[in-house]
C-alpha cells in the first residue's frame, strides 16, 4: 500500500488534514526519553522502533517513554472516517553536553612546574667544578641552595662514558658541551654521554634553601 511518508520535527505541531494512512519518520537515539502527543483529530497513531517493534497505540493524549535504541523511528497515523484535521507533536529530551572542566589555575608557589620550566625561570648560579681525581671515577661537592635557584656544577667527560648524578633533596638535569639537556629526574639521574667536552650538571632547587649534596660517577 503506498502512503505519504514525512518528517516529524523535534519539537512544535504539525497540523494536516489526512484523508490516508500516512507515515511520520524521525530519528531519536537510545534511552532518550521521547513524548508523542496526539492534540485533535480523529486518528489512531502507532509507534515502532527502528526494528520494527510496536511501542505505543495513541488515538487522543500523550504516550512518554524511554526509546530503546538508536535510529529511524516510524509513527503510523490511520485517519478513522474519510478525512480529518489532526494535530500531531513529539518532544524529544536530548542529554545536555557534559561541561567541559575548567583548566586548573597555575599554582602560586609554582609546586607544580615541571623542571624544564625551572630551568627556564629560576636563578642560575655561577659554575663550580666537579673534582674527579686520577684513578677514580667518583667525586662530590657540598653546598647551600637558595631558594628557586640552579647550581651548575661542571665535569669534563669523554664520549661513551655513562654518568651517575646523585643529589640529595633537589631536582637534577645533565646538559651537554652545547647546552643541550639530555636527561633531568629527581635525586637520581644517569645517561651515556654523545661526545667530549665540559658537562653540566644541574642541581635545582625548590622553594626554601637547603643544604645539598651533589655525588657523580663516570666511567
Amino acid at each position: 500500500m503506498q502512503y505519504p511518508i514525512l518528517s516529524l520535527p523535534e519539537s512544535g505541531t504539525i497540523r494536516e488534514n489526512i484523508g490516508q494512512p500516512t507515515l511520520y519518520i524521525f530519528t531519536a537515539n537510545k534511552a532518550e526519553k521521547v513524548t508523542l502527543i496526539v492534540w485533535a483529530g480523529t486518528l489512531q497513531a502507532e509507534l515502532y522502533s527502528p526494528s520494527g517493534r510496536e511501542l505505543a497505540f495513541v488515538s487522543s493524549g500523550r504516550w512518554q517513554g524511554n526509546m530503546p535504541e538508536t535510529g529511524i523511528y516510524r509513527v503510523m497515523i490511520y485517519p478513522r472516517i474519510e478525512s480529518t484535521n489532526c494535530a500531531i507533536e513529539v518532544q524529544i529530551e536530548r542529554p545536555s553536553p557534559e561541561p567541559k572542566p575548567e583548566p586548573e589555575l597555575e599554582d602560586k608557589d609554582n609546586s607544580n612546574d615541571t623542571i624544564n620550566q625551572k630551568l627556564s625561570k629560576y636563578r642560575s648560579l655561577p659554575d663550580r667544578p666537579i673534582v674527579i681525581r686520577s684513578g677514580e671515577y667518583n667525586g662530590s661537592v657540598g653546598f647551600t641552595l637558595s631558594a628557586r635557584s640552579i647550581q651548575p656544577l661542571t665535569i669534563r667527560c669523554r664520549q661513551g662514558q655513562m654518568m651517575k648524578v646523585t643529589g640529595f633533596g633537589v631536582e637534577l638535569a645533565i646538559a651537554g658541551p652545547h647546552g643541550k639537556i639530555l636527561e633531568t629526574g629527581t635525586q637520581n639521574i644517569s645517561t651515556r654521554l654523545p661526545e667530549n667536552g665540559v658537562y653540566r650538571i644541574l642541581a635545582i632547587g625548590g622553594e626554601l634553601p637547603l643544604d645539598t649534596l651533589v655525588s657523580v660517577d663516570v666511567r
